[in-house]
């Protein structure tokens, strides 16, 4: 089971995901196209729980042999 805290981390790298979607505010992930093949890289326990984060969705898009290569080696 999730901690609260993990919610606020993202699956992949672990930092801050910056998720505002409880925020009155708009969160700037419903303003982010998250790629169908990210998506299905996360871990079971984490889909539809954790944001994944601006960064690591920038880093999947740019090259996702080298997005997946760096999560591998974690």
């Amino acid at each position: 089971m999730l901690d609260v805290k993990d919610n606020l981390q993202c699956p992949f790298c672990r930092t801050d995901n910056q998720c505002g979607v409880n925020a009155i505010a708009t969160c700037w992930c419903r303003e982010k196209t998250i790629p169908q093949g990210l998506l299905d890289l996360l871990p079971l326990a984490s889909k539809r729980k954790r944001c994944i984060c601006a960064s690591c969705i920038d880093a999947y898009n740019k090259s996702i042999s080298l997005f997946e290569a760096r999560r591998l080696s974690r």
